[in-house]
């Protein structure tokens, strides 16, 4: 809400392109700031955050701060055969950082970009291994370790990527 206060752009990207209107519509309402747009990614699905990329490229001009917050803790595999916690906590936040990445490093030449990736301190507790790709976490546990696996992969990438 701040950020549209002070007149940004702001583009809401969700699953539910019905609540991420609503959600728009109260922004708009509070701040008067009417540069509030709502756009549909499903980051379960590549192809859709593939989409997703594709049409804020040819959208929008600038992209100053990419907010990463989608945080799921979700039993289930995908239709990559990887369990649903990596894909959307991980795998699809990789894939939209490098797929909007040359348009970042290009603006960052004239403007400042920011990446600010929300985690929990899950992180803390687990560590990563490949098996972890192909396990379907189960019960009250498991679904919240894996979440922290993602958790640590994510701050492994940023951090990689700060120090590139």
């Amino acid at each position: 809400m701040d950020v549209a206060k002070r007149g940004a752009r702001v583009v809401i990207a969700s699953r539910n392109l019905e609540k991420s209107n609503k959600v728009k519509d109260e922004i708009i309402k509070e701040s008067g700031n009417h540069e509030v747009r709502a756009m549909q990614v499903d980051l379960e699905d590549f192809d859709s955050v593939k989409k997703f990329a594709k049409q804020f490229e040819e959208s929008e001009e600038h992209l100053d701060y990419l907010v990463n917050s989608a945080g799921m803790v979700l039993e289930g595999m995908t239709k990559y055969e990887i369990n649903r916690i990596l894909v959307v906590n991980y795998f699809s936040r990789f894939l939209l950082i490098n797929l909007l990445l040359d348009k970042m490093k290009k603006q960052s030449a004239e403007r400042p970009v920011r990446i600010i990736d929300l985690t929990s301190d899950l992180y803390k507790y687990v560590e990563v291994k490949e098996s972890d790709l192909t396990k379907d976490p189960k019960g009250f546990v498991d679904p919240f370790l894996m979440f922290g696996k993602a958790d640590l992969a994510d701050i492994q990438f940023i951090h990689n990527l700060m120090h590139s």
